[in-house]
């Protein structure tokens, strides 16, 4: 079993300096630029397309169903599964656990700091599960790591830029860790 554990906004959304360069769908009103952005769900379905990997959520995004309010369907995993061409049902295995004792501020500041912890977590309580199937390989795909690497060996993390969000390269070494290259 392949499994990407997926952080959303810095990977699958970003906030391009010069606001000419925002894709059609981003709010100027919103500065953290919620929502998904086409060219970067297109890296994933490159990913999921070269290893046949299966989504566990580790973004904030995992508590919220109805986190883009704007679009007409607010569910975000089934618009990202349409994104990528995979029935929802079929693309997401899970959700880490929330280890937090708080999940959002007020401000809107994050307050997962326990990332590496709680995808640790989700591995030991889905053991029976993971060896179940052959050749467990893993890939956390983040912007924000310190609290990710400080757990989880640093070979099976992609760290992505916040500014450019999910690279071809990014993906490139996703589809490395998980087909074991």
């Amino acid at each position: 079993m392949k499994i990407i554990f997926l952080d959303i906004d810095g990977v699958l959304n970003c906030l391009p300096d010069k606001p000419k360069d925002r894709w059609p769908d981003f709010h100027s009103h919103d500065e953290r630029a919620y929502g998904l952005n086409p060219e970067l769900a297109g890296n994933l379905k490159y990913i999921l397309d070269k290893t046949g990997a299966k989504i566990v959520v580790s973004s904030s995004w995992r508590h919220f169903e109805d986190y883009i309010p704007w679009q007409k369907d607010g569910d975000w995993r089934e618009n990202l599964a349409k994104m990528v061409g995979i029935k929802k049902d079929e693309l997401f295995i899970g959700d880490t656990p929330s280890l937090s004792t708080q999940k959002m501020v007020i401000d809107g500041e994050s307050e997962y700091v326990l990332r590496g912890l709680e995808i640790k977590k989700w591995v030991m309580d889905n053991a029976k599960i993971l060896t179940s199937e052959p050749g467990l390989r893993m890939c956390v795909i983040d912007d924000e790591t310190v609290d990710i690497v400080s757990v989880i060996d640093e070979r099976f993390v992609v760290k992505t830029n916040r500014r450019d969000g999910l690279t071809r390269k990014d993906a490139d070494k996703a589809i490395s860790i998980l087909n074991g290259n």
